[in-house]
């Protein structure tokens, strides 16, 4: 009874909602409804979590498809930019036509090789520079115009277009006229340096290196100017480079008052090796002293190639040693290798300054003073071709490598109230075209051409110093003809290449360091913005990423 109670009761309850009241089998649709709906919204916020988070792994590293360069020792530098480069024939090699026979010039030449007159020099490895991209492994700039083809005066590449400058830090310094050399050391090498404590650990520290008129080295942080280390005196100096083995080895220069070539440490500053061309007998221009040419170094065969403005090439095995674990590094140099000439002019033979050095596999290719362009074979010590230019020159030639050969951009200074940029056949010597500039006495192009990539491709870059016997002008010229495709009058003096920067697609800009103001222009020769820059006197300028160094200011490039 009680059960039957309870089961009727049961019915009686359904039956109360039978009628037009609420009906439990809809509440149960709505509550299956709001399931659906609250399931919906959660793979919708899974999917936007999916999609989101491949866009920031995309931007930021996992998946980017940004080119970022990366230190060795794994930390983040900047964006890169690699142009599309050509390879010559691997067979190709200079050779001289009819009009650039050496004896057509009256060239004469000595070589000596262990203090020995010799008619032809005897190598245990046979020196082959690389391609321009695979010549440093170090990040950064290493020596001036970045490369044994002289066509980088940047590294890395810009996050964005550039279209304005902002002065990051500013150092009351005495900077010579040399380019800054800017490099990441790697983690282990900070270690072993003596850097100061805080700079030693910081991750992906950038070292601007800066030769100061007083003679000093100054070390700096890119990021804020502040000094890494204590300054090294090194004297009298117009060159200095670094290793590109990434070796901690400084090779200086010396000016005038100090015509020798010296080997430092940079793991303790120590000078490590001194030659001194002063007492040098077999030098022919016994009245130009110095080495205003950056050296290179041939890596496979480990030897130091050196222009003297005294008319000598040298050339020093180094037996170098770097025993990273140990933290040691030692250079014990053979006594050098040299090649010294004289052009006959009517009665008499001529002597001249090397004032530019630039290298393809085995062969240098040197300007000098009196105006001539010699291509030498670096293996043999001989002479292959030389031409004349209408004027001195002043600077490196620039080299560049096609699919068809080699081919060598040259200036030169004012000769007649003009001066020119030549475009010459690298493997015969032959000139191609000569683009001739007015300008004042003083003038002339005297720091070497730049190559343009990117939206710039198809051109080459120079300043004109005191174009029209006044201020300095910027010209892009199409590389195949000469022709020029813009020009920017700076109303400033300067004497340096302007520094073409990129971001990783190829945008390009392009910098200009001068008189006191740094001058931003776009692909065009148009002016994007300039910046007064304090106390600067038109040194040449290096970028890493986005930010500028000249005159002890570091510029960022937004």
């Amino acid at each position: 009874m009680p059960y039957h109670s309870h089961y009727h009761r049961k019915r009686s309850y359904h039956r109360s909602y039978s009628g037009g009241g609420y009906r439990p089998r809809r509440h149960r649709g709505r509550l299956r409804v709001g399931r659906l709906l609250l399931l919906i919204l959660i793979f919708a916020a899974v999917i936007a979590g999916i999609v989101f988070g491949i866009m920031f792994l995309t931007k930021t590293g996992v998946f980017s498809t940004e080119d970022v360069a990366r230190s060795a020792d794994g930390s983040q530098s900047v964006s890169s930019f690699e142009p599309a480069y050509a390879s010559a024939p691997a067979d190709a090699a200079p050779a001289a036509a009819d009009s650039t026979q050496p004896t057509a010039f009256g060239l004469s030449f000595e070589i000596e090789q262990d203090g020995n007159t010799v008619s032809s020099a005897v190598r245990a490895k046979d020196i082959l520079f690389p391609s321009a991209n695979d010549y440093s492994l170090l990040s950064g700039i290493a020596l001036a115009n970045g490369n044994n083809y002289r066509s980088a005066k940047s590294f890395g590449a810009l996050s964005e277009r550039a279209g304005s400058l902002e002065t990051a830090w500013h150092e009351k310094t005495t900077s010579s006229s040399l380019q800054p050399l800017i490099v990441e050391w790697e983690a282990d090498l900070r270690q072993m340096m003596e850097l100061y404590p805080e700079k030693q650990n910081k991750d992906g520290l950038v070292e601007v290196l800066s030769l100061q008129d007083d003679g000093t080295l100054a070390f700096q942080d890119l990021s804020d100017g502040s000094p890494t280390r204590d300054a090294l005196s090194l004297g009298s100096g117009s060159s200095f480079a670094l290793d590109p083995r990434g070796y901690p080895l400084l090779y200086a220069g010396g000016g005038t008052e100090d015509p020798s070539i010296r080997i430092y440490s940079l793991l303790s500053g120590e000078l490590l090796y001194r030659y001194d061309s002063q007492t040098d007998t077999f030098s022919p221009a016994d009245t130009e002293k110095g080495f205003s040419c950056s050296p290179l170094v041939s890596a496979d065969a480990d030897t130091l190639v050196w222009a003297g403005n005294n008319g000598v090439l040298y050339t020093f095995v180094l037996n170098s040693d770097f025993d990273r674990a140990a933290g040691t590094v030692s250079v014990n140099p053979d006594s050098p290798v040299k090649y010294r000439y004289s052009i006959s002019s009517g009665a008499e033979n001529e002597s001249y300054s090397i004032t530019g050095l630039c290298a393809w596999r085995g062969y240098a290719f040197v300007t000098d003073s009196g105006g001539y362009l010699q291509c030498i074979d670096l293996n043999t010590m001989n002479p292959v071709y030389i031409q004349y230019l209408n004027g001195a020159c002043a600077a490196a030639p620039l080299l560049e490598e096609e699919a068809d050969g080699i081919y060598l951009y040259i200036g030169t200074s004012a000769s007649n109230a003009a001066a020119s940029l030549y475009k010459i056949k690298g493997l015969s010597g032959e000139i191609i075209w000569q683009r001739e500039f007015s300008c004042g006495e003083a003038g002339g192009v005297l720091s070497t051409p730049v190559p343009g990539y990117g939206s710039l491709d198809g051109a080459v870059l120079c300043t004109v110093s005191h174009a029209d016997g006044s201020y300095s002008a910027v010209y892009s010229l199409a590389d195949d003809t000469g022709e020029i495709k813009w020009e920017y009058q700076t109303g400033l003096a300067a004497s340096d290449s302007p520094v073409p920067i990129y971001t990783p697609d190829g945008a390009a800009a392009v910098f200009l360091s001068a008189e006191g103001r740094a001058v931003l222009l776009d692909n065009s020769g148009t002016l994007l913005d300039s910046l007064d820059v304090p106390e600067s006197t038109g040194a040449p300028a290096a970028v890493f990423g986005s930010t500028a160094v000249f005159g002890g200011t570091g510029i960022l490039l937004g």
